[in-house]
């Protein structure tokens, strides 16, 4: 019995001294935001990182005073291809730390502020959930200033209205 005990104790111990393989908190995030003015136009690029995946998930929602000029997605096998508002599904052979899913090309159409956000995010490797983590790039649209206009005078050619 006291072998038995004994063989439990060091296994349960020597568990504590195996090599553990953890994941990062990854995600899908978006960036490229900030200030623009109306008329403008910019793009924010959504990305996965933060953890080895070879499958992934998500929601990618424009909003705010801008107009969709083109919406590409990146390189991956998708089942369901990222577009404004819907839930895309896509998968990578082999595994990766960091992809792009999609770069969003904006024009400002209006004053006011905005985002791109992504949500319901999943990424998965070989099964096992490695990340969920999501974020949104926020911009901003102020009206364009206005150019200076130009005052034309002559001494020798009056004004000829």
């Amino acid at each position: 019995m006291k072998k038995l005990i004994s063989i439990l104790l060091i296994s349960a111990l020597a568990l504590f001294w195996l090599p553990t393989k953890s994941f990062a908190a990854g995600g899908i995030y978006a960036s490229g935001g900030g200030s623009h003015v109306v008329g403008e136009s910019f793009s924010v690029t959504v990305s996965a990182s933060g953890a080895t995946f070879n499958a992934l998930e998500g929601t990618i929602s424009v909003s705010g005073p801008v107009s969709i000029s083109s919406f590409s997605a990146g390189g991956a096998t998708w089942t369901s291809i990222p577009a404004n508002g819907t839930h895309f599904i896509g998968m990578i052979i082999p595994a990766t730390d960091s992809l792009r899913v999609a770069t969003i090309k904006l024009k400002a159409t209006g004053i006011g502020s905005g985002a791109v956000s992504v949500s319901s995010v999943r990424l998965a490797n070989a099964g096992a959930d490695v990340g969920s983590g999501a974020g949104s790039a926020s911009f901003s649209i102020a009206k364009a200033p206005q150019l200076a206009s130009v005052t034309v005078t002559s001494a020798s050619h009056p004004d000829q209205n």
